[in-house]
């Protein structure tokens, strides 16, 4: 079998093995989230049907790289070693988030809830991450508008301290959020939750709207979302499939402020589709050799690494390439061009080959798994919160992204949940001290 048809039959393969494994984790249940289903349907998307796209092919816009281009389609890139990579990824991704799910902790425990509890400290500080943030963001946003751009993706090195300020901006959002819809009493109307979820969701993509970046909005919406939404009740389906509907509508019309010969194909081969640029990763290690873990040693420690050379512990990071220099590189001659995103399957394949992309698919599903069965157990709400960010992350900046996206995002990014966090735990632990206190001396009391 030539090489075309037989890279079709294994995505064919591949695509089959997917949705049986979104319908597996679906009926399975017992996240809280749907984190492994959602992440196998982003993998499934992402890949098999990306592949299918490109080899057949359906798209006009070929992307960076045209897979099949030459005079045999197929017979001069690695299109089987491609396919045969995105099904191991697939399968070892999969077995990963069954094997490591864990049974609930308990059952019907109550979510303490910081927002409700201290109502004036959880305001202050939100108002006060909100004057801060706001005041960045609004910096950012001029900035944006001088430029006269659809999507800013470099800012001078003066201004990137402002857009970390804002990127927290949501985080405000988010915290005020809960101390509206948290009562002391009576629960809020579902109307009045439907109301600040929406108000909410508008904060976020407010925040975004100057970078034209499409997954960062569902990266800090999907938080809010995740802790108002069961509040809706009757009007959680309805206001799902409505907010699923508009989400689409506005991921297609920044797709389409992006580039002028938008086409649904094109989005799904290279746009958000990944496949091709796996072929990509096995020319080039193929011409060049595999990179032995440099990109993702610049992904990984980049985060760490700067901080130590921010004490004055280390030397700047220098000399250690990052996937998209090489992809900067590859395809625009420029390792200053950094907005080509191989994918992960790529990202690891350049590295080491199948057995990289088996390994780091079985780390991302176990990683995977913990943070759901965290979210499904946490004991409060802004514990709940973070590991519905943390989840978020996972979703949209692994599977497609590369290695120097997720260190940023769970730690820098998420700082404030992380500080909120920890906050609420210290706070619950202090009220379950005097209550358990509370308890043993009104029994000793009762005994004397």
């Amino acid at each position: 079998m030539s090489p075309q048809p037989l890279a079709i039959t294994i995505m064919v393969i591949t695509l089959m093995l997917g949705l049986l494994g979104i319908l597996y984790f679906h009926r399975r249940g017992g996240d809280g989230m749907w984190l492994r289903q959602i992440l196998v349907a982003d993998f499934v998307v992402s890949y098999p049907i990306s592949g299918l796209v490109h080899v057949w092919p359906l798209s006009t816009d070929r992307g960076y790289y045209d897979a099949i281009a030459g005079g045999v389609p197929g017979a001069t890139t690695g299109l089987v070693r491609a396919a045969v990579a995105c099904l191991l990824a697939e399968l070892t991704l999969m077995i990963a988030l069954a094997a490591f799910a864990r049974p609930p902790a308990t059952r019907g425990r109550p979510v303490w809830a910081w927002a409700q509890r201290d109502r004036v400290l959880a305001s202050l500080m939100g108002a006060a991450l909100a004057s801060a943030a706001g005041f960045a963001l609004l910096r950012v946003m001029r900035h944006a508008s001088a430029l006269n751009a659809e999507r800013v993706v470099e800012v001078p090195p003066g201004e990137a301290r402002y857009v970390f300020l804002a990127s927290w901006f949501p985080w405000a959002v988010t915290l005020l959020a809960l101390v509206i819809t948290s009562r002391r009493t009576t629960p809020a109307s579902t109307v009045w939750n439907a109301l600040v979820l929406t108000g909410a969701m508008g904060g976020v993509f407010f925040s975004f709207a100057w970078s034209g970046g499409r997954a960062e909005t569902m990266v800090y919406g999907i938080p809010i979302i995740a802790l108002l939404l069961p509040r809706l009740k009757v009007l959680r389906a309805p206001y799902a499939i409505g907010g699923a509907i508009l989400g689409a509508l506005f991921i297609m019309s920044k797709t389409l402020a992006r580039t002028k010969d938008f086409e649904v194909w094109g989005l799904l081969d290279w746009q958000w589709g990944r496949f091709s640029m796996v072929a990509w990763a096995d020319d080039y290690a193929r011409t060049f050799g595999y990179v032995g873990g440099e990109t993702l040693a610049n992904g990984y420690l980049n985060v760490p690494w700067a901080i130590a050379h921010f004490v004055g512990l280390a030397p700047p990071m220098e000399g250690v390439r990052s996937i998209v220099q090489l992809s900067g590189s590859a395809f625009v001659g420029d390792t200053e061009k950094t907005h080509i995103v191989p994918g992960m399957v790529s990202e690891l394949y350049i590295n080491f080959g199948l057995p990289g992309v088996i390994v780091g698919h079985v780390i991302l599903g176990v990683v995977a798994s913990l943070v759901a069965d965290w979210f499904r157990d946490a004991a409060g709400e802004m514990e709940k919160v973070l590991a519905a960010y943390l989840g978020s992350v996972i979703l949209f900046e692994t599977v497609v992204a590369q290695s120097g996206a997720f260190l940023p995002y769970a730690i820098q990014s998420g700082l404030p949940l992380w500080g909120f966090w920890l906050i609420e735990r210290a706070r619950r632990r202090a009220a379950t001290r005097d209550h358990d206190t509370s308890s043993i001396s009104d029994r000793t009391l009762l005994r004397s």
